[in-house]
């Protein structure tokens, strides 16, 4: 019975310190406290710590330059069209249906496309240029040649848009319904067109490029949103406006690798930037046995020489050591710990050593 009692105690005191040895709570340490970014105007202080802490995170790590975000300002001076009928363009299809021409059967109604430069050829009067006017105006035009032509008096005309070809905008990339939209307003904003798109698809990356033709340049202009900033601070400074002829892309995110002596093993995808330690916590942090002092990181440099680093855990969650950001490719091994392992095996040992004993112990005699 003494040596009953004695086994207990023994397995008692490695229990308590294999689990001090043995687990990592792997909790994130907090960030520091946010403050304007480097280079700003004494005034950008004020209006930074105005914002959540949230927006203050997403706009710290955004992925829209200074330059992406004055160049959507700039696209956003076309909202004053918004509110307006819809302007004609080249490559729009008018229906223009004259009334007395009805009551005579001649024709029923004519079916007008807007050339490149803007113009219609209505049989009978010299082409109109209609580029950049709703079809009121259209109408009104139609008739007051009409009337000075001599062909009518007072003729009774409906004109309508049959079909909408002058604003064709692109979506490629990681969203739901990628094609080519034509779209039936004057103006549209980013978050409007990727809702007519689908929106971006689930492995779809946090930040979207517009591409648009730079006049007189070979090389589109390329316009960054960081679409976790625009969808979750619902900031309109990042909601450009749309031009015909844009390109929405949306790429796939990037993944990094995790793999060994984790929870869940595996791919996960850089949706936003991602540091070592939320990388771990998403593969579902380390086993038991994991080597938290010495985890290796594989990375591409240059994209072709592969080099190792490794990274202490347990400085990084005490504050000690810099907790670094992932970068596309990454590959992050866990390796288990010798020590670990054999402390292991030898509770195992135990356990199996106490069953028997307890058997013995309490079988009759």
């Amino acid at each position: 019975m003494r040596n009953l009692h004695l086994t207990r105690y023994l397995v008692l005191g490695l229990g308590l310190l294999f689990g001090q040895g043995c687990t990592s709570s792997l909790n994130i340490p907090g960030r520091a406290a946010y403050s304007a970014p480097d280079g700003s105007p004494p005034e950008a202080a004020t209006v930074y710590q105005e914002r959540t802490v949230e927006e203050r995170e997403l706009a710290r790590f955004s992925s829209s330059s200074v330059l992406d975000r004055v160049r959507i300002r700039e696209t956003r001076k076309d909202l004053i069209h918004r509110n307006l009928d819809y302007l004609v363009g080249a490559d729009d299809v008018l229906e223009i249906s004259i009334f007395e021409w009805e009551l005579t059967q001649s024709t029923r109604s004519l079916l007008l496309r807007v050339s490149k430069s803007g113009m219609i050829a209505v049989p009978g009067l010299d082409p109109l240029l209609v580029a950049g006017r709703s079809v009121l105006d259209i109408q009104q035009i139609i008739v007051r040649e009409m009337e000075t032509a001599g062909i009518l008096q007072k003729p009774r005309i409906a004109v309508t848009v049959s079909e909408y070809r002058s604003r064709q905008i692109s979506a490629i990339g990681a969203v739901n319904a990628p094609g080519v939209y034509a779209i039936r307003e004057n103006v549209i904003t980013l978050i409007d067109f990727l809702s007519l798109a689908g929106g971006p698809a689930t492995d779809a990356a946090s930040v979207a490029y517009i591409l648009r033709s730079s006049p007189g340049g070979d090389e589109p202009l390329k316009i960054t949103v960081d679409l976790d900033e625009l969808f979750k601070t619902r900031r309109t400074e990042l909601d450009a406006v749309l031009q015909a002829g844009d390109v929405v892309y949306v790429p796939i995110a990037p993944f990094v690798y995790v793999y060994g002596a984790v929870l869940q093993p595996g791919a996960i995808g850089l949706r936003k930037p991602t540091t070592f330690l939320e990388a771990i916590a998403l593969a579902g942090g380390f086993e038991r046995e994991a080597d938290s002092q010495r985890v290796r990181l594989n990375r591409k440099t240059r994209g072709v020489r592969e080099e190792s680093i490794y990274v202490n855990v347990d400085r990084i969650e005490s504050g000690t050591q810099q907790d670094p950001y992932l970068h596309e490719g990454d590959i992050i091994i866990v390796s288990e710990s010798p020590s670990k392992t054999f402390a292991r095996g030898l509770w195992e040992v135990i356990r199996s050593v106490v069953s028997v004993s307890y058997r013995l112990d309490t079988s009759p005699e």
